[in-house]
């Protein structure tokens, strides 16, 4: 949209750039009057190799100095899949950039430096995201004005999103934007599409995180509809995939992943611009439980080996919840990460302030009285999501199983509608922690519900 387009500085950069993207090793022959016979041998070496990092970013060293400036940028991009920790990736986009201005390529300049201030810890706020308007709708930016955006989604009420809880926005989203693992920080990709009498119409949720893709917190983007049968949808939906790509575009990336629901209802527009851009599509299913069934009918909906173990934990153990930000609960968290090695996923300050506010609740398993499970779930309007579990290894008693049935309970006891276990990673390709942890989950479920995930281009 906004970044340049790769123009070539001349016939030999224009030739390099064709070969290097093929691998052509005999086109190398023909560069032989335009190009030095070392940048020649380095295009053969790496046609051989394209693994090869060092030598891709000597070939990209070499281009820059030569002034092929849409070569050494295409290398250099070739560099960023390559490398291999965020310090990395950091180091080659700065070089990019460098040749970005060279080339006059402001807008890609600036995209790039983003990326950039992601990876090294400090999220630059500077300048805006164009806000688009067109047919009548206009988009409302959350990184151009937080509190308005915010003030926007509270409006809402009990909404889709707020029920859900890898999506929330008056939740989920803070907690994940105010954590910073390894340095590494977000941009706030959201936006709302509003129609002519400024009522939201569509939301997307989208963020992204150091130097990933673009997706929502640490699943897929949605297309939230919040007004379906609104009579030009349809535009206001050809306003939001323009919107989303030209904030993904800003924030300097060029993929993202969005959750597709199977039979989703969306308007043609949005399925149009999936089925043009789509690179790959991966079954992703979400697991629930229908907390409005009753207790012997959600037991009974537990896989046999579940029931079973649940009926262990029943007899042999015993499980308390958190009263708000109880001290000895908060400290039986902290010391059973300590004693199973583990770093906890939650400062004391946070978790006492999310105990505090019901937005967790903390439960602990206990045999013979000492604690042997801690489990927290949050609190989304009326969907409970099982947020994070820790547990010791006592030989191969099923420790796990009674702690999470009880939480299960508790969430109806205390009216929620859908308990929520979360996406099922259990495709081979997410490894085979990530399979066990999806079977678990899928043990427990009442209710699973087909959804993708969707890689797609921005600009294919």
């Amino acid at each position: 949209m906004l970044r340049e387009e790769l123009r070539p500085a001349n016939e030999a950069d224009a030739l390099i750039l064709e070969i290097i993207t093929a691998l052509d090793v005999e086109g190398v022959v023909r560069l032989r009057a335009l190009a030095p016979a070392a940048l020649c041998l380095t295009i053969v070496q790496i046609a051989k190799d394209d693994d090869n990092l060092p030598r891709w970013r000597s070939l990209a060293a070499a281009l820059e100095e030569g002034g092929f400036t849409a070569s050494a940028i295409t290398a250099l991009n070739a560099c960023a899949t390559l490398a291999g920790s965020s310090r990395e990736l950091a180091e080659i986009i700065t070089a990019k950039i460098r040749v970005e201005r060279r080339a006059r390529m402001d807008f890609a300049a600036r995209a790039d430096e983003r990326l950039v201030a992601r990876l090294t810890g400090a999220a630059r706020t500077d300048g805006i995201i164009p806000e688009l308007e067109a047919d009548g709708f206009y988009a409302v930016l959350a990184h151009n004005d937080p509190a308005a955006y915010q003030a926007q989604v509270v409006a809402l009420g009990d909404y889709a999103l707020t029920n859900d809880p890898l999506r929330d926005p008056l939740f989920t989203k803070v907690q994940h934007h105010a954590s910073s693992r390894d340095g590494l920080v977000w941009n706030d990709c959201s936006f709302l599409i509003m129609n002519e009498d400024s009522q939201p119409v569509i939301q997307v949720e989208a963020d992204i995180r150091a130097g990933r893709y673009a997706g929502c917190r640490e699943t897929g983007i949605r297309f939230t509809l919040l007004a379906g049968s609104h009579p030009r949808l349809d535009q206001a939906g050809a306003l939001a995939v323009r919107q989303l790509a030209l904030a993904v575009e800003w924030a300097g990336t060029n993929t993202l992943m969005l959750s597709v629901d199977e039979g989703e209802s969306l308007p043609p527009s949005v399925n149009r611009w999936i089925a043009e851009r789509e690179r790959s599509r991966r079954s992703v299913p979400l697991a629930r439980i229908d907390l409005t069934a009753s207790e012997e009918e959600i037991e009974h909906g537990y896989r046999d080996s579940h029931r079973q173990s649940v009926r262990w934990g029943r007899k042999n153990m015993r499980v308390t919840k958190a009263e708000g930000a109880d001290p000895a609960m908060v400290q039986a968290y902290f010391d059973l990460h300590a004693a199973t090695g583990w770093t906890p996923a939650l400062s004391r300050e946070t978790l006492e302030t999310r105990l505090a506010t019901n937005r967790f609740n903390l439960f602990i398993g206990w045999l013979e009285e000492q604690p042997a499970v801690v489990l927290i779930t949050s609190n989304h309007c009326h969907s409970s999501y099982y947020w994070a579990s820790r547990k010791q290894i006592i030989g191969n008693k099923p420790l796990g199983h009674f702690v999470l049935h009880s939480a299960v309970m508790d969430a109806k006891h205390c009216g929620q509608t859908r308990f929520v276990l979360g996406e099922l990673l259990q495709d081979e390709d997410f490894g085979s922690k990530l399979n066990s942890i999806a079977l678990y989950k899928r043990g427990f479920a009442t209710h699973i519900d087909p959804s993708y995930y969707v890689a797609l281009n921005v600009n294919a």
